[in-house]
C-alpha cells in the first residue's frame, strides 16, 4: 500500500493484447505473422499514452521520443524472438458442437471482449463475474463496495475489491516498454486467482518458490515451460514434486544446493543466482540469497564436476528498488558470469533480472514506469546484444510481483468496536477495532515496511454523524493480542460501529502473508471483482459536471 494521488481519467484500453499459445516446451507464434506482430507491438507501445498523446515513459537524453524507440525495439525483438502470438479471439466451434457457437459469438459481442480485444481475457472477466465500472480509483471502488455491503448486508467482514483492468494495463505497458523481457509473475506476492488467470491469458510466465505454488499454477493449466522454480534452497518435498511434474528451471547459489540437485533431480536446468543489492530497496534480499560474483567460478566448476547443466544467471535487486544503476551493474555482472561459464564449456541461454519493480498510474492514468525500462533496455543492449555470436540466443525474463499486484486491489475494513478514554490533559482518545490487523493483511507493516493510507467511509445504513470533531485515535486489529495494532495516535473523525476504512493499493504482500490466528479467517476475505475504464478517479468537479449534464439531459427529455 502506498500513498494515494488525486488523478484524472483515461479512456478504456481496447487494443488487443496477445496471449501465448503453447506447443511443446517453448511458446510459439500462431501463424508466424511477424509483420502483424511488429505492427501489434507498435500499437502496444503507444497504449501507455493517454488519449491526449502524453507519455509517461519520457525521452532519451538525445531527445528521441521514448515511445518511437520502443516501437522500433518492439518490432525487432518480436520478429527475432517470436514470443508474442496473435490472439484471434475465442475459437468458433465446428458444426455439431451444440450451443458452443452461440456461446462463442456471445463472448465476441460482450463488453468483456469489447474492452479487452482478447478472447482469453474476456473469458476470465466472465468467469470472475467482473462488474464494469468507470473508475478504479478510491471513489469508483467505494461505490462498488457500498453496493456490495447493502446487497449482502455485510457488517463484520473485510472486503477486497480487485480491479483486473490494472494488471492488464500494466502488462501492456511492460511489453511495450521492455519487449525483450517476458514477465514471470512472482506468485508469492499476491496469489489472487483472478490476477493469476488474467496473466495466464496474457501469456505471462510464473515465478514459483514452493511445492504449493507450483501445484497452484499447474492446476490452473500453466505449462511447466512457463514456470521457473526460483528458490535457491529447496526442501526435499519441493524437489520431489518438481521432478514428478516436469519443472525444468530452478535457481541455486550454494555448493550445498548443487549436491542436493545432483542427488534428487540432476535433470534440472540450473540458474545461478548472484547477489545484486540495491541499498535503497524497501526489502533488501542479498543477505539471505545470491552468490557473490567472485564465488561464481567455483560454483560453476562444482556443477561441472557433478555433471549438472547450468543454463543461466539470475539476480534480485530487492523489493521496491529505487537505484537504477543497480540493474545496470547486475546485468554487467551477469555477463561476466556468462563468459566464465562459457570458458567451462557451458552454453548459457537464460537471463533472469528478478524483481524490484513498482507499477503505478499518473494523474492521467498512464503507467509510471519511469526510466527503469530505459535503463534495463540500454544495459541489455550493451551486455547482451541480440545476435551476439559469443552468446547466441539469450532469453530474458523478470520476476515482477508488486508491479502487477499493488494497485490492483482496495481493502475495506468495517469498524466493529469503539471506546472513549479521557487522557491526562482532559482530552478524549478514541479506540477503534477493525476486522483486519497485523495477523491479516496489515502484516505488510511489519514485514514489508508499508505505511498504508486510508480513507473514512460513513456507514451506508446510518445517518450522517453529528460529531464532526477530530480525535487522536488508535486502530486495533481484531485478535486478542495487544500487539495487534495497525496505527497509534492518528487523527480521525469520530467513528461508529458500521463505518468503514478504505485502504487503496492493498494488493502486494498483504493478504498473501496473513494467517488465521485466533480462528479469524484473515486469509479468506470477501472479494468483489471489477473492470475499470480508468485506473484513476476523475477530479470531483468533473464528476459533478457530468452528473449535472446527465440530470439536465434527463429533464429535457422528460419535457419533450
Amino acid at each position: 500500500m502506498t500513498p494515494m494521488e488525486v488523478v484524472l481519467p483515461t479512456t478504456s484500453l481496447m487494443e488487443e493484447v496477445p496471449s501465448v499459445v503453447e506447443d511443446g516446451p517453448e511458446s510459439t507464434v500462431e501463424g508466424g505473422d511477424f509483420p502483424a506482430l511488429a505492427m501489434q507491438a507498435s500499437v502496444a507501445s503507444r497504449s501507455c499514452r493517454s488519449d491526449v498523446g502524453r507519455t509517461s515513459l519520457g525521452h532519451h537524453a538525445n531527445g528521441t521520443p521514448t515511445d518511437l524507440k520502443l516501437e522500433a525495439e518492439a518490432k525487432t525483438a518480436l520478429a527475432a524472438a517470436a514470443v508474442q502470438p496473435v490472439d484471434r479471439g475465442p475459437a468458433l466451434a465446428t458444426a455439431g458442437s451444440g450451443a458452443a457457437p452461440d456461446a462463442s459469438m456471445a463472448l465476441l459481442s460482450s463488453w468483456q471482449y469489447r474492452v479487452t480485444g482478447n478472447g482469453a481475457v474476456a473469458q476470465v472477466l466472465t468467469d470472475f463475474h467482473c462488474e464494469h465500472i468507470k473508475s478504479g480509483g478510491p471513489r469508483g471502488v467505494q461505490e462498488v463496495a457500498i453496493r456490495h455491503i447493502l446487497r449482502n448486508d455485510i457488517d463484520s467482514d473485510s472486503i477486497y475489491c480487485v480491479d483486473l483492468a490494472a494488471p492488464f494495463r500494466l502488462f501492456k505497458a511492460w511489453r511495450a516498454a521492455m519487449p525483450r523481457v517476458l514477465p514471470y509473475y512472482a506468485v508469492k506476492c499476491y496469489p489472487e486467482p483472478g490476477i493469476l488467470k488474467l496473466l495466464i491469458a496474457l501469456g505471462a510466465g510464473f515465478d514459483c518458490a514452493s511445492k504449493g505454488e507450483l501445484d497452484m499454477m499447474l492446476k490452473m493449466g500453466v505449462s511447466p515451460s512457463r514456470i521457473i522454480f526460483a528458490h535457491p534452497c529447496k526442501r526435499t518435498c519441493d524437489f520431489r514434486y518438481a521432478r514428478e511434474n516436469g519443472i525444468q528451471y530452478t535457481t541455486f547459489d550454494t555448493v550445498s544446493e548443487l549436491h542436493k540437485v545432483a542427488e534428487m533431480d540432476p535433470e534440472f536446468k540450473l540458474v545461478l543466482r548472484i547477489r545484486a543489492d540495491d541499498p535503497g530497496a524497501r526489502v533488501p534480499l542479498g543477505l539471505k540469497y545470491g552468490a557473490e560474483v567472485s564465488e561464481a567460478p567455483a560454483l560453476l566448476r562444482t556443477a561441472r564436476e557433478l555433471g549438472l547443466e547450468c543454463c543461466g544467471v539470475s539476480f534480485h535487486v530487492g523489493s521496491a528498488a529505487k537505484n537504477l544503476a543497480t540493474f545496470t551493474n547486475a546485468i554487467e555482472n551477469a555477463r561476466k558470469v556468462f563468459d566464465e561459464a562459457a570458458s567451462l564449456g557451458y552454453r548459457m541461454e537464460l537471463l533472469d533480472i528478478g524483481g524490484g519493480f513498482t507499477g503505478h498510474f499518473d494523474e492521467l492514468g498512464n503507467v509510471m514506469f519511469g526510466e527503469i525500462a530505459n535503463t534495463i533496455n540500454a544495459a541489455l543492449a550493451k551486455y547482451f546484444p541480440p545476435g551476439c555470436p559469443e552468446l547466441g540466443d539469450v532469453r530474458v525474463i523478470a520476476e515482477p510481483g508488486r508491479y502487477f499486484a499493488e494497485t490492483s486491489s482496495t481493502l475495506f475494513t468495517p469498524v466493529i468496536g469503539t471506546r472513549d478514554r479521557v487522557v491526562k490533559d482532559g482530552s478524549i482518545h478514541k479506540d477503534y477495532w477493525l476486522t483486519d490487523g497485523l495477523y491479516g493483511s496489515f502484516n505488510c507493516i511489519v514485514y514489508d515496511g508499508q505505511n498504508p493510507e486510508y480513507r473514512v467511509i460513513r456507514s451506508p445504513v446510518q445517518p450522517e454523524p453529528t460529531d464532526t470533531r477530530t480525535y487522536l485515535s488508535t486502530l486495533w486489529g481484531p485478535t486478542c493480542d495487544s500487539a495487534d495494532v495497525v496505527y497509534k495516535d492518528v487523527a480521525l473523525p469520530a467513528l461508529r460501529n458500521g463505518d468503514w476504512l478504505l485502504w487503496p493499493n492493498a494488493g502486494a504482500y498483504t493478504v498473501a502473508g496473513a494467517c488465521d490466528f485466533n480462528g479469524i479467517e484473515f486469509t479468506h476475505p470477501c472479494k468483489v471483482y471489477v473492470w475499470s475504464d480508468s485506473s484513476v478517479d476523475p477530479p470531483e468537479e468533473q464528476e459533478q459536471a457530468a452528473e449535472q449534464e446527465g440530470q439536465e439531459a434527463t429533464g429535457a427529455a422528460g419535457q419533450e
